[in-house]
């Protein structure tokens, strides 16, 4: 039997991948900034289920949120290269089409805008399914719906902000 007759058929790979999306985040003012909330940018994100870090947005969109932050640490790099990491705070991302504060930290990254990895996903239950290319979160009974980094339909204003409350409060004291 000729060699060509067992070799497998050819597969174009489908450009759709669960790990890869394109969503939007904007800087939150300080609780006692009276400054107004920025415009929400368009991003690329990763999911990465190997990521150890915590979600981290490149040093380009930590400058273009003009929330570029202070060292906090450092990350080994495969070559043994010290990478600095820079702690950004809290940033809005949109989640299925609603606002989430999430905790960054920066580095220089060059392929993707934003890395959300292990840390993120188990925080929102997310589940990557590589068969049918898509994210998902599961709810506490264990449902699946899909997950999505959509814009949130309504920016909240300065003043909403500004009294969001405890929770976040208490975050930032957790993460200072």
């Amino acid at each position: 039997m000729p060699l060509a007759a067992c070799a497998p058929p050819t597969v174009i790979p489908d450009p759709l991948s669960p790990d890869l999306h394109t969503g939007f985040i904007r800087a939150i003012p300080e609780l006692d900034d009276n400054v107004a909330t920025t415009k929400f940018q368009e991003v690329s994100i990763l999911v990465d289920s190997g990521s150890q870090q915590a979600p981290l947005c490149s040093m380009a969109v930590a400058q273009r949120l003009g929330t570029t932050g202070k060292l906090s640490s450092f990350a080994l790099q495969a070559g043994g290269q010290p990478m600095p990491i820079y702690d950004v705070g809290l940033c809005d991302l949109g989640i299925n089409g609603r606002s989430c504060w999430t905790y960054f930290n920066s580095e220089t990254l060059s392929q993707f805008d934003i890395i959300l990895g292990e840390s993120w996903l188990k925080e929102h239950r997310g589940v990557l399914d590589y068969a049918d290319n898509r994210l998902w979160q599961k709810d506490l009974a264990g449902n699946l719906r899909q997950l999505t980094f959509d814009k949130p339909g309504i920016d909240t204003p300065p003043s909403e902000v500004n009294r969001i409350g405890s929770r976040v409060c208490r975050m930032r004291h957790r993460h200072a």
